[in-house]
């Protein structure tokens, strides 16, 4: 069934080629501005990890904002996300401020949504996750196919995928480990009435009274502390004859690590099969990990950097 699934991956295509481009500007931005900034010598003990991964960063020349936004106008949320975490480094490092109320000003989600809104590589995935989600439902004509999506969060992959939806007979259950998500995605999707929303810890065995045939987990699974534990509770969440569709970042990111490793969720990983001074994973350890969690076939799209990985539960 895979092959009719998941198209093949044109990494020649003129928007893999200038999602690559865009990340590597990215990162060398990130790279650049680290290297301009004095960290403190003494920092809270909570850093110890992330200043680590630091001293792992690779030098780059300084790269100027404005040629860098002028060639990747799509670039601005990132940009504005890492220079709201910079502007305050010193302070966070040292314990004086926490980072939560940094890249969460006033308990908002205005900094991250751009990042997940309007990334274009990002945006490129969430589309191969609707395309694989459209054609799941068309290969069962007449059937109710149930949906259950992981860590939805802000609905950057979500936003995608429902309007694929629109004329199936399904039901979509997008879940997170706070209800804090719910109130913006309400407001969102309200178009989409098949929608429901409940609180679900991916860590924890789940409880729906009801199996899926579709799991949805993009760039989640790898902020939980163990990825087997994760991959093996999706499963008993799906029918016999379901698929989990995992999207995930699958090399080392320094604009991530600047950012998103302030938070000690980045840092929470137990078992120790990540990527170097990051929580991400590889793609063949991704295959590892949803082979061993009991998943049968699998296939895969995308490049070194990033993946969509669809396994059938068999």
């Amino acid at each position: 069934m895979l092959e009719l699934i998941v198209a093949p991956y044109d990494a020649a295509s003129p928007e893999a080629v200038r999602n690559r481009d865009s990340l590597k500007s990215l990162e060398e931005y990130a790279r650049s501005r680290l290297h301009q900034l004095r960290l403190p010598s003494e920092v809270d003990p909570r850093f110890a990890k992330l200043m680590q991964a630091l001293a792992d960063i690779p030098y780059a020349a300084p790269v100027d904002q404005q040629d860098l936004l002028r060639r990747y106008p799509e670039l601005r949320g990132h940009v504005g996300l890492l220079e709201a975490c910079l502007e305050q480094y010193p302070e966070i490092l040292t314990g004086k401020i926490d980072p939560i109320f940094v890249i969460f000003p006033g308990c908002t989600f205005q900094l991250l949504e751009p990042v997940y809104r309007d990334n274009p590589i990002a945006a490129h995935y969430n589309k191969v996750v609707a395309e694989v989600v459209d054609r799941f439902v068309r290969l069962r004509p007449g059937r109710n196919t149930r949906i259950l999506e992981v860590g939805a969060g802000t609905g950057g992959t979500t936003q995608y995928v429902l309007p694929v939806l629109s004329d199936a007979d399904v039901e979509y259950v997008f879940t997170d480990v706070s209800a804090a998500f719910f109130k913006n995605a309400r407001q969102r999707f309200s178009d989409y009435k098949f929608v429901k929303y409940q609180v679900h810890n991916v860590e924890a065995k789940p409880e729906f009274g009801q199996t899926f045939d579709i799991v949805i987990a993009a760039n989640v699974i790898h902020a939980t502390s163990d990825i087997g534990n994760s991959l093996r509770n999706i499963r008993s969440a799906l029918s016999d004859d379901g698929i989990l569709i995992l999207r995930e970042v699958t090399s080392r990111n320094d604009f991530a690590t600047l950012t998103f490793g302030l938070l000690d969720g980045w840092w929470r990983h137990s078992d120790g099969h990540r990527i170097p001074n990051s929580p991400l994973l590889t793609g063949q350890a991704w295959r590892s990990f949803i082979q061993a969690a009991g998943f049968s076939d699998l296939a895969s799209r995308g490049d070194e950097d990033h993946q969509v990985i669809v396994a059938e539960a068999g």
